[in-house]
């Protein structure tokens, strides 16, 4: 292999070693992005979880006290 053919190679090599260095980037901000919205779907389940709960107890204990008096 001659001098040009050498230096054509490593350039090829450093042209796919650009393209894959920002295919990693995205990939990086990607699951970023990704990991911000699982927070944010977590953090809404649980709010509703509990309100849900809240409400629940509120309407079970209401429920108790108006048959209690019956």
């Amino acid at each position: 292999m001659n001098d040009d053919e050498l230096i054509d190679r490593l350039g090829r090599i450093e042209a796919q070693l650009t393209d894959l260095n920002r295919e990693v980037v995205q990939a990086i901000e990607s699951s970023k992005s990704a990991h911000h919205r699982i927070d944010d779907l977590k953090h809404d389940i649980c709010w509703t979880l509990g309100t849900s709960v809240t409400v629940v107890g509120i309407f079970a204990s209401t429920l108790t006290a108006v048959l209690q008096r019956i």
